[in-house]
């Protein structure tokens, strides 16, 4: 518990810094839209890891291997908690989840009207992240299509790789500009 403190105290110390720099370089408040989605996306991820229960089931897990049966109650009573705050997947992590995908859907918005990409990088983000938003809100609000869902998710999973791998090469080659 003390290691996951520490850990979330540093995230917090990173996040401060993060704040100051942001407020450092636009201390008019201007946004641009590419920092409006980035900031939508940032929030949304965090969150997602906020209130993603897989780590603590995680480390509920290990106690409970080597817990007494006394304690083993209690363990249980944890994580029905934990499950009942939101489970992936379900309406307590649907924002969450979503505003992630949501901010960059918008990059790709942005990238289609810029300058810098091809117009087919902004429509491979737009297809990728429109088709995650959709497995999203399917699983959540109809678990029982969870199949057909994966069937849209699965090209947009690869999509997202192809979009960043494109993403990525692009900045490498503008870094060295």
């Amino acid at each position: 518990m003390y290691r996951t403190a520490a850990a979330a105290a540093l995230v917090m110390v990173g996040l401060v810094l993060l704040d100051m720099g942001i407020s450092m370089a636009l201390p008019a408040g201007d946004m641009s839209p590419a920092d409006l989605t980035a900031a939508v996306a940032i929030v949304g991820g965090g969150i997602y890891v906020a209130n993603n229960t897989a780590l603590p089931m995680l480390a509920l897990s290990r106690d409970y291997a080597a817990a007494t049966h006394a304690q083993r109650i209690t363990i249980e009573a944890a994580g029905t908690a934990l499950l009942a705050r939101g489970a992936d997947f379900t309406t307590g992590s649907l924002i969450g989840t979503l505003l992630p995908s949501v901010g960059s859907l918008l990059m790709a918005f942005v990238i289609l009207t810029g300058q810098v990409f091809k117009k087919a990088v902004g429509y491979i983000g737009m297809i990728a992240y429109l088709s995650l938003t959709v497995f999203t809100i399917m699983t959540v609000c109809w678990p029982e299509s969870f199949r057909i869902a994966m069937l849209i998710a699965v090209p947009g999973g690869l999509l997202v790789l192809v979009w960043n791998i494109i993403l990525m090469r692009k900045f490498i080659t503008l870094s060295k500009v």
